[in-house]
């Protein structure tokens, strides 16, 4: 977690990240499955522009600097990315709870 911070403390990435990304927080449930965990930058249409599984301030400012130099060889009309239907759920990446399985709410306190 301290490597985290570390990493969105730096001023640098900040303002990279808050003047030319849009950053985004997902489950990485799905991304962990698929070995592709750490930082992913993507065009919208889900391009891979940069990747980088290292919470070092200089090597994260270097992907994400890489990954915007090819966003911006990207051509005007490849920069959007339509929306299309939804395709069909891949049934290997559904995380479904056996029959077996209660869930429940636990509300911890210090006494």
């Amino acid at each position: 977690m301290a490597e985290r911070s570390l990493v969105f403390s730096n001023p640098q990435v900040y303002k990279l990240l808050k003047e030319d990304f849009i950053p985004v927080a997902a489950d990485d449930w799905y991304q962990r499955r698929r070995n592709e965990g750490g930082a992913l930058c993507l065009h919208a249409g889900g391009t891979l522009l940069g990747y980088n599984n290292n919470r070092g301030a200089d090597r994260r400012l270097k992907m994400m600097r890489e990954s915007l130099k090819k966003w911006e060889q990207l051509p005007r009309e490849a920069r959007s990315a339509a929306v299309g239907e939804r395709g069909k759920i891949d049934e290997h990446d559904v995380r479904a709870l056996p029959d077996d399985v209660q869930v429940i709410k636990v509300y911890p306190r210090v006494l």
